[in-house]
């Protein structure tokens, strides 16, 4: 991804609805783009790269971008997608606005308001698909790149269900925007702090098992090139998610939940394993364990048989929950 959600000094101090057709710093932005894939090129000619229109990757800048990027078969074109945002966005919903309901176009204002629900939200996705075949873009080349709602949000579980089975049914790859972040939470729909968040969580783990389900129990092939490889798959969880790991004063460590095969979804009968965990031989220590990549980290480690120890930042403390009661030792 070259650049993630760039924007223009113009785009800066406008709403989307009036992103101007001609803009100096659009220009300059593509032209960066060429020289970097020019550079890129001269070492690879085959690598994927993904770009991403202005006004931090609106789908409504989509229209603007270069002929000369839509016609080369290994760039990808990305978007973010966090629309109606007044719904989205936690400093503009503040716990006022709610999935389907009346939301205004301008955050903070009650004017212009629009009804959305799952046919406002499929049929704006369904303007970028129409765009793109317009533009002789296939599917395969297109991304959501982020997308997400702020978990405190009403509806956001259906909002999300809403907006990950419209992409899978489209053919089109989707990312969501939820880190284990220890200092921002607001999407973080695993281990938010709100109540709703675990429930989404498992919205989505859910339509994606749902989705697999309908697709004869082959992997989803979100994405593919001229090559026929690359594919994304859907994985399924063999236990409902969180899963849980412990460590307990013994030597031992064992993962109380069944490994999550990834991949091609399997009959719960090939798909059953049984994973027991060393004696701890090797001690670790991990700077950050609160975070998302030291909370991954700390689950593959114990895992694989080490005793794990953690340093939490003075600010994150309070999250140290994110990690595991049961096996967060603290000395």
């Amino acid at each position: 991804d070259l650049i993630n959600e760039p924007w223009t000094d113009i785009e800066e101090r406008i709403h989307w609805v009036d992103i101007p057709e001609k803009d100096v710093g659009r220009v300059r932005l593509y032209e960066q783009y060429s020289q970097m894939i020019s550079v890129i090129r001269d070492h690879d000619k085959e690598a994927k790269i993904i770009i991403e229109p202005t006004y931090w990757g609106n789908h409504y800048a989509l229209k603007y971008i270069p002929t000369r990027f839509l016609g080369d078969p290994n760039i990808i074109i990305s978007f973010h997608f966090y629309e109606p945002r007044p719904l989205t966005v936690r400093r503009y919903n503040k716990g006022k606005l709610g999935f389907p309901g009346d939301i205004p176009l301008y955050p903070n204002s009650h004017y212009n308001a629009k009804f959305w629900d799952e046919a406002v939200v499929e049929h704006t996705l369904n303007e970028v698909w129409e765009w793109a075949e317009k533009s002789n873009v296939p599917r395969s080349r297109l991304l959501v790149g982020e997308a997400g709602i702020w978990y405190g949000a009403r509806g956001a579980s259906r909002y999300l269900k809403c907006l990950i089975e419209s992409c899978i049914k489209s053919n089109v790859g989707i990312l969501l925007y939820a880190f284990r972040e220890s200092g921002f939470d607001a999407y973080n729909y695993e281990l938010g702090e709100c109540g709703e968040s675990g429930r989404i969580f498992h919205v989505v783990l859910n339509s994606l098992r749902t989705k697999a389900s309908d697709n004869n129990s082959q992997p989803l092939k979100l994405s593919s090139n001229s090559h026929s490889e690359g594919t994304v798959q859907v994985f399924k969880p063999q236990h409902e998610w969180p899963m849980k790991l412990s460590a307990s004063s013994h030597s031992k460590g064992s993962v109380q939940d069944s490994k999550l095969q990834y991949g091609s979804v399997q009959d719960s009968q090939d798909a059953k394993l049984q994973h027991e965990v060393p004696s701890f031989t090797r001690k670790a220590l991990i700077v950050g364990i609160t975070g998302q990549d030291g909370t991954y980290l700390a689950e593959f480690l114990l895992a694989k048989g080490y005793q794990v120890h953690g340093i939490v930042r003075r600010m994150s403390a309070k999250r140290e929950k994110w990690v595991g009661e049961h096996w967060m030792q603290r000395g």
